[in-house]
């Protein structure tokens, strides 16, 4: 009779063909929504080439093509505020796989975060390039000793003279002063927008802008320019 552990299979230290083990086995979708949940409560995120990010609002999740959220408010230590999109990966080189290299869809990223980094920049499709950070620390739970309370968007908003309102008064008071702001910001550049070009054009750019809605506004503003009024 033969022995038995001379037949037998030996246990392989492999793990099957297909599956994945560790971090990489985290669905993309997960990591989003830690993203989403804990990103604003750590103090900072720190860049490969080690600038300190920390997220002021994470952004809106994305529903159609594009990055994963859109309009995300980030403080980068030496920029300063940073408004625009990020893109959330299991690994960085999931940007090159997934074709983002080549998508136009991805020029307003400004941050590119990922569970396994290479390298301290991700390069878009129009060359410029957006930082990278880890986010091994969401998988880690919150960390007592990363709380901000005193550091959160009102606090922001109080330096530029917005403060926190009380009342709904104050509230409404505060959307008025934001809305007129941000038209008299709009109105500027369309000044600029005169000075430069006649006015058919300058409207028929702003409503192609317009039409192109979130998504596509910078398309539709090349249109313009290409096939002009």
């Amino acid at each position: 009779m033969r022995d038995a552990s001379s037949t037998s299979p030996k246990p392989s230290s492999r793990a099957p063909s297909g599956r994945k083990t560790g971090r990489s086995a985290i669905p993309e979708r997960l990591l989003a929504g830690l993203w989403q949940k804990r990103a604003s409560r750590q103090a900072w995120f720190r860049t490969g080439g080690g600038a300190r990010v920390r997220v002021v609002y994470p952004g809106r999740a994305g529903r159609s093509a594009g990055p994963d959220f859109r309009n995300a408010l980030l403080e980068i230590e030496g920029l300063g505020l940073v408004q625009g999109d990020v893109e959330i990966h299991l690994r960085q080189r999931d940007w090159e796989s997934h074709g983002h290299g080549k998508d136009p869809n991805y020029n307003g990223v400004v941050l590119h975060a990922a569970l396994e980094v290479d390298s301290p920049v991700t390069t878009l499709q129009s060359g410029r390039q957006a930082p990278v950070v880890s986010l091994a620390s969401l998988l880690e739970g919150e960390d007592p000793r990363d709380a901000r309370p005193d550091h959160g968007l009102w606090t922001i908003l109080d330096r530029r003279g917005y403060p926190r309102p009380g009342t709904p008064g104050e509230l409404g008071d505060l959307l008025d002063r934001a809305g007129d702001r941000r038209f008299l910001m709009n109105s500027a550049g369309f000044q600029r927008f005169l000075s430069e070009q006649e006015p058919d054009q300058t409207l028929y750019e702003g409503i192609l802008e317009g039409l192109g809605y979130r998504h596509n506004q910078q398309p539709f503003l090349k249109l313009a320019a290409r096939a002009s009024y």
